[in-house]
């Protein structure tokens, strides 16, 4: 086993920086594939360069771990995420919008299993959840309600304090990824 680092971790490191500078943020399983490294050399070097401060990890929901170079539009992670699970993030985002068009009040709780909410799987569910409370920064909470006493489970709920604000910030991310206006107007 050798003592420091040698020649070959540096080339990896170099490789995996590289990409990650062409693509901006990918998963681990992504650089895995690209490189044709195993999960752990690759995991090693995305941890040493994460310590430089070179790239940062963003575990997005429940499984999905992100690896972004720094100054990365924070939307790229999720147009990734939801990418990987299946899913195109417009169609999410343009869905969301549509429903907060419906809301008349300032302040608007809505619950997480809501019809209007996508129907996602439950891993992709708190991907979702990770976005919207990301996009929203600061004007919206998850706020888990204690359920009645027939319910087992508690209900989680999306509360957002200021639902004009939200609109502008899910239009904005919709127009960043190309949407076009006439959509979700």
């Amino acid at each position: 086993m050798p003592r420091g680092r040698t020649a070959k971790v540096e080339q990896r490191e170099l490789a995996v920086y590289e990409l990650l500078k062409m693509h901006g943020c990918m998963t681990t399983s992504q650089i895995i594939d690209e490189l044709g490294l195993s999960h752990t050399q690759v995991f090693y070097v995305l941890k040493v360069l994460a310590r430089r401060g070179d790239v940062a990890e963003y575990v997005v929901g429940r499984r999905i771990a992100l690896w972004c170079v720094r100054h990365v539009d924070p939307l790229r992670k999720y147009v990734i995420a939801f990418k990987s699970i299946g899913y195109d993030v417009r169609h999410i985002l343009a869905r969301l919008m549509h429903l907060l068009q419906s809301v008349k009040s300032k302040h608007w709780c809505v619950k997480t299993t809501h019809a209007g909410i996508p129907p996602l799987e439950p891993v992709s569910k708190s991907v979702f959840l990770d976005m919207l409370l990301d996009l929203l920064d600061g004007s919206a909470e998850l706020v888990l309600r204690r359920a009645e006493r027939r319910a087992r489970t508690n209900r989680a709920y999306v509360c957002i304090d200021d639902v004009d604000a939200a609109k502008a910030k899910i239009r904005g991310a919709l127009e960043r990824l190309g949407v076009i206006k006439w959509i979700y107007a």
